[in-house]
Order: structure tokens, then sequence, then C-alpha cells
């Protein structure tokens, strides 16, 4: 639901502030070049591989745009978690294996050839 918030980063810090020491959170969210991610009219915030990275104090984003004080490390990033994998075309498939072994290398160079539908981020409370 975070891609419908006015303040997504302010919610972010609303988890972190309830959530227990290293306490782990999912985030599901249509992917940036999904077509779902812009059909919905109510959609605000759209995400990439990196958009969770602001809160990461390992990534170099964090690390330049010190925009809150709410951190998690993000473990893993995972596209189409959440679609049953015997309706996706063979195709599809195989950029999925790719996407979720090279996540930023699917995103600078397969995602707007084969964009795929959503993105699940595993988070951990630091």
């Amino acid at each position: 639901m975070l891609e419908h918030l006015d303040a997504p980063m302010l919610v972010m810090g609303e988890i972190y502030r309830i959530c227990k020491s290293a306490g782990r959170i999912k985030v599901i969210a249509p992917y940036f070049r999904s077509e779902w991610a812009f059909v919905d009219p109510t959609h605000k915030t759209f995400f990439t591989v990196d958009s969770f990275s602001y809160y990461d104090p390992s990534h170099i984003i964090c690390q330049r745009y010190d925009y809150v004080d709410t951190r998690f490390k993000v473990e893993k990033i995972v596209f189409n978690e959440t679609l049953p994998i015997s309706r996706i075309h063979w195709l599809k498939k195989i950029v999925i294996k790719i996407a979720n072994r090279w996540p930023k290398r699917y995103e600078a160079y397969l995602s707007h050839l084969v964009p795929l539908d959503d993105i699940t981020y595993y988070l951990k409370k630091i």
C-alpha cells in the first residue's frame, strides 16, 4: 500500500518505531516498469531496486542522502514473488531468474524490454 501514500518515508519511520529490534519487514509493491504500476491512478510512488536503499546505511545512497533516521538493512529483493509461476510464459520465467539473481543488472539492461510486475523487499531493522 506504500505506492498509494503521499508520505511513504513517514510511514516507514512509524514501521521502524513499532518494529522490534532486528525485526524483519516484507514490502511488496508494483515494480516501476510494470504496466500495473501506472494503470492505477491512485499510485503516487513507484518502486525500483534502490527504493529502500535510502534506509540502508551500507548503501551509498543512504550515506549521501541522509533524509531520515529510519534504518533497515535491505536483505533481499525478489521480483514477481507473488505471481503463480505456472501461469507465467517460459521467457518471462527466465527473465525472473535473471532479475532475482542480478536485480541491478536486470533493471539497467532488461527491465525496459521485459518489465516484471512486482518487487518484494525483505528488510531488517538495524
